[in-house]
């Protein structure tokens, strides 16, 4: 009879134990949010068997299988790439490293090299992303007309890419666009060595923020001016945030239909314009504009407009800001609708085609001569606080 009840109690803890462990097991892979006081749902993770491009993909095609929404972790290290190498990201699916100079990947050869991180989506506001983490490094030559990128974010809404370093990249770190809805955050970069003093070349890009649409336009800046939820859908936005540029031909740039909100960020250059709008030509919209404000820019421009509209204020280091007009011909989307104030750098119209109080204002807008007052978006913005 001792011996039964004995062994009744060790196949009880057997199980127990073989439950606790099954249950660890599952947490490795599990992280759970609490949602109200309805208890907890848990989102898939997963953490790669390395940096290496076929293990970050084979994670973020694991939590596409376990239902699309999920966080794949890198390990710290320094991992390789080839240069054909690309992952393949959905929107729903995190990507997240061990932090700055902790999870590096890198090229292994010189450019020409295929972009690093390809996230794309649908325009669903369900389908967040986040990359954070990661220091990525590429290859320069010297030539920055070649293929050498990091991110591509087409059509997702609430996208964040925070606590990253870009690293010699020629063509551009991050691009930004789409036509079904493209929003979203980056906070807390490092973006340096862009180009090789290549004086002449087309790239070396920052950010970059376009969409593929050539022909349409909004002309109400109200529309743009301190929104973000509500801006809409076929202009692609991002929030640029608390970021440091170095060496980029341009730190930002807007082109067909593109809007940015650059703030609080610090950009040293040695090249081109720190802050540009890219100008319409005369059969196709440039950038929608931008919102550029509470910046440290140091430039031989620091901010150029040439098309588009938006606000320009509060921005130190003495570098000029300019408006100009850089086609031959009428632009189909000239410059617009576009404040100038309490800037510490130069105000310079470069060729004079563009007309203060016509098409820019060197004071804020108001209510009795705009028909409307200005109230930028909050800051911080509001995904980096989640």
């Amino acid at each position: 009879m001792k011996n039964t009840k004995f062994y009744a109690l060790l196949i009880t803890l057997t199980v127990l134990v073989g439950t606790l462990g099954l249950s660890t097991a599952i947490s490795s892979l599990m992280n759970s949010v609490v949602i109200g006081n309805s208890g907890k749902i848990s989102i898939p993770t997963i953490t790669a068997a390395s940096g290496y491009c076929r293990d970050i993909q084979n994670a973020v095609d694991w939590i596409v299988a376990h239902g699309g929404i999920g966080n794949v972790y890198i390990p710290e290290g320094t991992f390789y790439w080839n240069g054909n190498e690309t992952v393949y990201i959905p929107a729903g699916v995190n990507v997240i490293g061990a932090g700055q100079n902790k999870t590096i990947l890198q090229q292994a050869n010189s450019a020409p090299f295929e972009t690093m991180f390809s996230i794309s989506g649908t325009g669903a506001t369900n389908k967040p992303v986040r990359i954070s983490g990661i220091t990525f490094k590429g290859k320069v030559t010297g030539d920055d007309n070649v293929i050498g990128r990091c991110i591509d974010v087409e059509n997702v809404i609430d996208y964040r890419i925070d606590h990253c370093d870009f690293i010699d990249f020629p063509n551009y770190a991050i691009w930004v666009g789409g036509n079904s809805g493209c929003r979203g955050v980056i906070d807390h970069c490092n973006i340096k060595c862009l180009y090789k003093d290549t004086i002449g070349g087309g790239w070396g890009y920052g950010v970059v923020v376009s969409s593929v649409n050539y022909w349409s336009w909004d002309d109400d800046i109200t529309h743009f001016l301190g929104k973000y939820e509500t801006i809409p859908t076929l202009f692609p936005t991002a929030y640029i945030e608390d970021c440091y540029f170095y060496k980029c031909r341009h730190a930002v740039a807007s082109n067909q239909l593109g809007w940015y909100v650059f703030r609080h960020n610090t950009v040293y250059q040695t090249w081109n314009s720190g802050v540009d709008v890219h100008g319409s030509g005369t059969y196709f919209a440039g950038g929608r504009g931008g919102e550029v404000y509470n910046n440290y820019i140091i430039a031989p421009i620091g901010i150029g407009f040439r098309g588009g509209g938006g606000v320009i204020f509060n921005n130190t280091g003495g570098s000029p800001i300019w408006v100009l007009k850089d086609v031959e011909g009428t632009p189909l989307r000239p410059l617009n609708n576009l404040w100038i104030w309490n800037n510490d750098g130069q105000f310079v119209n470069y060729d004079g085609y563009y007309q203060e109080n016509v098409n820019y204002f060197l004071r804020a807008p108001n209510q009795q001569q705009d028909g409307f007052t200005y109230t930028p978006y909050p800051y911080p913005h509001p995904l980096t606080l989640r």
